[in-house]
């Protein structure tokens, strides 16, 4: 448990690293403040034209455009591209769910690679954010269920995933965690 000032010191700290959230939060406020919107680079648009200026205003537009790009890259190039991936590719996989920040795909042993690399490769793919290409990186989660998943960072090679995919179907053959 730590007290509002130690929060506030490690915050200040972390800031201080990293300078570029100062200056993108200083920026994001003179926009709200000049025009009482912003807009993302999927053209979606949050209007502050009805509320009150305040810190609190100016907190949901610092949480708006990064939530909302990766909730519309998700929609755009994950959840509908993936889905038409693979019906197009003839899968048998099938994509289950988008969650928040995530998409949850039952995939069979077989097809696991292909969709993971597939669906990262979509979904890092740079986008231009006030003239800067950047992309947003992807982590893949493997597992038999919610409570025992494996993580990969970043995607491993494909001899390194097929052995961490095989281990698991092995395990679920002998009846879950040994």
């Amino acid at each position: 448990v730590y007290t509002p000032d130690e929060c506030q010191k490690m915050i200040d700290k972390y800031l201080d690293t990293f300078p570029a959230i100062r200056k993108w939060h200083e920026e994001t406020r003179m926009e709200v403040i000049r025009y009482r919107m912003i807009a993302t680079t999927w053209g979606r648009i949050f209007d502050f034209s009805g509320m009150q200026l305040s810190n609190d205003v100016f907190k949901k537009a610092y949480a708006y455009r990064p939530q909302s790009e990766v909730a519309d890259l998700l929609n755009q190039w994950g959840f509908l591209f993936l889905h038409s991936y693979l019906k197009r590719a003839r899968m048998r996989s099938r994509l289950n769910l988008q969650v928040h920040d995530a998409l949850v795909v039952s995939a069979l042993p077989e097809e696991a690679w292909t969709i993971a690399s597939v669906t990262a490769e979509s979904l890092q793919r740079p986008r231009l954010y006030k003239g800067e290409a950047l992309s947003i990186p992807v982590s893949v989660k493997i597992g038999l269920n919610w409570g025992d998943m494996q993580e990969f960072k970043v995607l491993p090679p494909k001899p390194v995933f097929e052995d961490a995919v095989r281990e698991l179907v092995r395990k679920g053959k002998l009846g879950g965690k040994e």
